[in-house]
């Protein structure tokens, strides 16, 4: 997929209603970024936004894909911090995700 193809957001904001998610890739279990939320405990908040307005999921096929995606967001909000382009208090706590199989309560 090309970068004009579809644009990801990253939504931190919790939700209060669940989605439906797939559980597998077809070449294996598939793995999310889960975000701790008030409303529903453990869900995948990342999101692949199409240009067609279509959106799903965010997963990986790995273990080690996912949590390197989670390092490179939690390091791009702290370099926000450090530059000054984010308060100290618009972080985030590494104990707020988790890396799971998709479909793990």
């Amino acid at each position: 997929m090309t970068p004009d193809q579809s644009t990801k957001s990253i939504s931190q904001q919790g939700r209060c209603s669940a989605a439906a998610r797939t559980g597998e890739t077809g070449a294996g279990t598939a793995y999310e970024v889960q975000t701790y939320t008030i409303c529903d405990g453990w869900v995948n908040t990342w999101i692949i936004e199409y240009h067609d307005g279509t959106s799903e999921f965010e997963t990986f096929a790995s273990r080690e894909d996912a949590q390197a995606a989670l390092d490179e967001f939690l390091a791009e909000i702290a370099e926000e911090i450090a530059l000054g382009m984010r308060e100290a208090d618009e972080g985030y706590d590494r104990d707020d995700f988790r890396v799971v199989p998709v479909g793990l309560p």
